[in-house]
């Protein structure tokens, strides 16, 4: 019996599709009729073009059948008094009973990304589930429901998003199914999403939630928590730039500060050992040269700093440690050598504060550089 109530309805479905031109002029009141877009017992809707402006609208016409019924003429009349859902408008008796939507905009179905193309952004699939779900709300309210796809009767206009009522004469969907169709219509603007609209249109498609306006409620509540995130993050981002930057000017201040710090020309001894071995630095403003030799006279010392290569931390740490472990009783050894240095000698505390202020900055843009580059990576 079931099986034959399904066929019973098919074949109703198939013959009134076919008779859906049937009455209906391809031009109409200056309008000419295109693609059909919806059929029911009552009338049928076309996508149609205004030849004189060439723009589109939608266009719903009597079915002959009911046309010198006047209590069908008054249904095929009915309109929604609603901001929340958009019209056709009133009906135009002659020559056939009609009523045209002007500027009825873009079909969600028309803009959901097929074949690699790019999704539709988190705020206008957000601006179509909220206008969807008040004009939904609109229509359940009176007691109706639209009982068609949402994704063909919810468009995309000049002035946002805006539920079309299909006012369909045999309507028979639930509230449920109305909401589960805004859901799956919203979901297929961005199948492969991950925000908060994504998720509650996956969640509504398996389970819608009672009504529009708990819809409404529930969209409200995850886009302030959104939000709350975004806030958070853009802020928390600002202060990481700031640092950022503030670190990097640091580093590049170190930098040129090392450039422009050279060494006092001259020479110096920095200590001398029970065993005879000198500790002797020398420079000539370029480079810097140090370690311990036998002789205060000995020519070979190994590179400390050059202006190309900077300090090299341990020759240099050599060197502070000799100065800070000298022996006052050696002090006159030393002074007998920087006596012998002649107009050359500088005094060797200039060196040991000039290393230790050079090793001093090259630690400072050490840590600096690392705490930009971890800035960068975070």
């Amino acid at each position: 019996m079931a099986d034959r109530q399904t066929t019973d309805a098919g074949l109703l479905d198939a013959a009134e599709k076919s008779s859906a031109a049937d009455g209906v002029p391809t031009t109409l009141a200056g309008l000419r009729r295109r693609r059909l877009r919806h059929y029911d017992v009552l009338s049928t809707t076309w996508d149609a073009w205004d030849i004189a402006t060439g723009r589109a609208v939608w266009l719903k016409v009597l079915r002959p059948r009911w046309r010198e019924m006047p209590s069908m003429v008054r249904r095929f009349e009915h309109t929604t008094p609603a901001d929340e859902v958009r019209s056709f408008a009133p009906c135009v008796s002659s020559p056939v009973p009609h009523r045209v939507l002007q500027v009825p905009g873009t079909p969600l179905s028309a803009v959901q990304p097929v074949s690699g193309e790019l999704a539709v952004s988190l705020p206008e699939r957000t601006a179509a589930l909220a206008h969807g779900l008040a004009g939904l709300h609109a229509l359940h309210s009176r007691g109706r429901s639209l009982g068609l796809d949402l994704a063909d009767w919810l468009t995309l206009g000049p002035h946002g998003p805006r539920l079309v009522d299909a006012d369909q004469f045999d309507a028979v969907a639930s509230p449920e199914d109305d909401l589960r169709s805004l859901a799956l219509a919203v979901h297929l603007l961005a199948p492969q999403a991950v925000d908060p609209i994504a998720t509650l249109a996956r969640t509504w498609v398996e389970r819608p939630p009672p009504t529009a306006d708990d819809g409404a409620v529930l969209l409200r509540r995850a886009m302030a928590a959104h939000l709350a995130w975004l806030r958070h993050q853009l802020a928390r981002s600002r202060r990481i730039d700031h640092k950022a930057r503030r670190v990097g000017q640091l580093s590049r201040l170190l930098t040129r500060l090392a450039d422009v710090q050279c060494p006092p020309e001259g020479s110096a001894c920095l200590s001398v050992s029970e065993d005879g071995v000198y500790v002797m630095v020398h420079s000539d403003g370029r480079t810097l040269v140090g370690g311990p030799v036998p002789s205060p006279v000995h020519a070979e010392l190994p590179l400390v700093w050059s202006q190309d290569g900077g300090i090299d931390p341990v020759a240099a740490r050599l060197l502070m440690r000799a100065w800070s472990q000298r022996r006052r009783g050696r002090s006159n050894r030393m002074a007998e050598v920087q006596q012998a240095l002649g107009e050359a000698a500088v005094d060797s505390e200039l060196f040991a504060r000039w290393l230790s202020a050079a090793r001093r900055l090259r630690s400072a843009r050490l840590l600096l550089d690392a705490e930009a580059r971890f800035s960068v990576v975070r």
